[in-house]
């Protein structure tokens, strides 16, 4: 991972919400999740320096978003952050994690040039999918090493494995159920929205254009879902239909429509028969 390219698909180190952080009553779900990023970011040298606008468009959101979650996690005191000007001018943005209480933080050490930076353990990809190796620490004096070890993955519910189960079929794809983040995503997605409104924005996201021609690498993938409340939000109003009484179905069909239609569970016209969903 190298200084000018901060993309998240390139970042193997596990993100990490300490205890601090997922208990705050002071913090958004969004800002929790983007805290866990910038430990993934700071892992190497300590700081992260990746931009507003990288991690605007890399989760589909405008840039002042993330300048309300840093100013957020500055002000709460989860993180520090300092610039480097020249003159007047911001030249460069550095971000680094504040350590949590005694019971909260996660192990640190000092590198050579004095940088506090987690110790996080790497994902390393394997034939048979992401496998998990603890990134060791070996001291120059006795040889030993220290394993960091993480949090356990949390419980999946019955209405957690509902929402995967409904995932897997419509994208055809496993999620990744060892992946830590992504099933605390998850399970914060199901404490703040109903489960049916997420399984509607998970149909709504399968149909829309936007996804299928604009940001066709991000449609299945779950992460950018789950892990940001405000794309669910915007995914559930995504309605890629229009409802149709069935005459008008005919008609259409009639005058040979590329349109497709389906049956509305939901809907009934005004004499008590189904309407019909007309896809573009």
């Amino acid at each position: 991972m190298t200084k000018n390219n901060m993309g998240h698909k390139e970042s193997n180190y596990y993100a990490i919400i300490t205890a601090d952080v997922r208990y705050s009553d002071k913090l958004s779900s969004s800002e929790k999740l983007f805290f866990a990023e910038i430990t993934a970011l700071t892992n190497k040298t300590g700081e992260c320096w990746a931009s507003n606008k990288h991690f605007a468009e890399l989760y589909g959101v405008d840039p002042s978003t993330v300048s309300k979650w840093v100013k957020s996690l500055e002000k709460n005191g989860f993180i520090k952050v300092r610039y480097v000007k020249d003159g007047k001018q911001i030249k460069e943005r550095f971000i680094s994690i504040i350590k949590g209480s005694e019971n909260n933080q996660y192990p640190i050490e000092n590198n050579q040039q004095g940088i506090e930076k987690t110790q996080r353990p790497l994902l390393k990809k394997s034939q048979g999918g992401i496998e998990k190796t603890p990134k060791s620490n070996t001291t120059s004096s006795n040889n030993t090493r220290k394993t960091t070890t993480i949090d356990t993955l949390p419980k999946i519910t019955p209405a957690m494995e509902k929402v995967i189960d409904a995932w897997n079929d419509t994208f055809d794809i496993v999620v990744d159920e060892s992946n830590q983040q992504l099933l605390e995503a998850i399970s914060s997605a199901i404490q703040e929205f109903e489960v049916a409104n997420i399984l509607q924005a998970i149909e709504y996201r399968s149909y829309a254009k936007y996804y299928k021609e604009v940001k066709p690498d991000l449609r299945d993938n779950p992460k950018s879902f789950f892990m940001w409340p405000e794309t669910i939000q915007t995914d559930m109003k995504r309605r890629p239909y229009k409802l149709i009484t069935y005459r008008k179905k005919c008609e259409l069909e009639q005058k040979g429509t590329d349109k497709r239609f389906e049956i509305d569970p939901n809907a009934e016209d005004s004499k008590g028969q189904p309407k019909w969903r007309m896809y573009d």
